[in-house]
């Protein structure tokens, strides 16, 4: 029996995918925690409305993002720090998301920022922002303040 997936199913499938299961599998288990419907025409088609609309509203806000961020994004944070540089407070991904988002009046979020460990010292420092459509680096400079 062919269905589509309304959530993630481990192991088996992930949202708007349609595959097929045991019939008994999906009348038993995947149907009732409403995790999956039969896949029928119309079905089909409304995902497939559905999937496309979302799929320009996302390609809108990365052309919107890229935009924003330009074509050398750069964040500037002054901070306090001791005679050695290293900072009193570190410097995290959520922090740099959020002077993004101020900076540019984007939609980037602390996932997007792809930061190893937080930042513990003055220096320059090129992060990479991975999203949906969204592939850039950022210099953070971070200054003694």
């Amino acid at each position: 029996m062919k269905v589509l997936f309304l959530q993630n199913v481990k192991n088996l499938g992930q949202k708007n995918d349609i595959k097929e299961v045991n019939e008994g599998y999906a009348r038993n288990f995947l149907f009732p925690k409403k995790l999956a419907v039969a896949a029928t025409v119309s079905v089909v088609a409304d995902a497939a409305r559905k999937q496309a609309d979302h799929a320009a509203k996302i390609e809108h806000m990365h052309e919107q993002t890229r935009a924003a961020l330009g074509a050398k994004p750069e964040i500037l944070f002054t901070v306090p720090a001791n005679e050695m540089g290293h900072l009193f407070s570190a410097i995290h991904k959520k922090d740099i998301a959020m002077a993004l988002k101020e900076k540019t009046h984007a939609a980037i979020t602390e996932a997007m920022v792809d930061l190893d460990e937080p930042i513990k010292s003055v220096g320059e420092y090129v992060v990479p922002l991975h999203g949906e459509g969204v592939k850039t680096k950022v210099l953070v400079v971070v200054k003694k303040g």
